[in-house]
């Protein structure tokens, strides 16, 4: 039983871990989608300048 016990707290700690990351990770990409979309943006403007 305290194995079991113990394992659902790893599981847990683990899903509780990762979550944090996954959040980072999505705010880390659309971070450098929007730096892409600004370098889009600029090199259009040049482009038609």
């Amino acid at each position: 039983m305290r194995k079991a016990i113990g394992f659902v707290i790893i599981l847990w700690a683990l899903s509780h871990f990762l979550s944090q990351t996954f959040s980072a990770l999505n705010s880390a990409a659309a971070q450098s989608f929007k730096t892409i979309e600004t370098a889009a943006r600029v090199a259009e403007i040049q482009l038609i300048q």
